[in-house]
């Protein structure tokens, strides 16, 4: 015969705890992750950004082209 003093596990409030405890957790990371994504993709643009304009610099030292200056008249 099975008695209910011997088994072990987890009370309902123990499980009803953690999860309270995982939710909130997962409430304030998510929007940190997020946030963290979007900076890292701006960035990431930038960085492209500034890599397409040092090739065209090079480009343009190398066929020793002079930008056209801005002439007031």
């Amino acid at each position: 015969m099975k008695t209910f003093g011997s088994e072990r596990g987890f009370t309902l409030a123990e499980v009803l705890t953690a999860l309270m405890i995982l939710s909130l957790l997962a409430v304030t990371a998510i929007p940190a992750f997020a946030e963290l994504r979007i900076r890292h993709q701006a960035q990431d643009q930038r960085f492209e950004a500034v890599l397409l304009i040092q090739e065209q610099m090079e480009r343009l030292q190398r066929e020793r082209v002079v930008p056209p200056f801005n002439k007031k008249m």
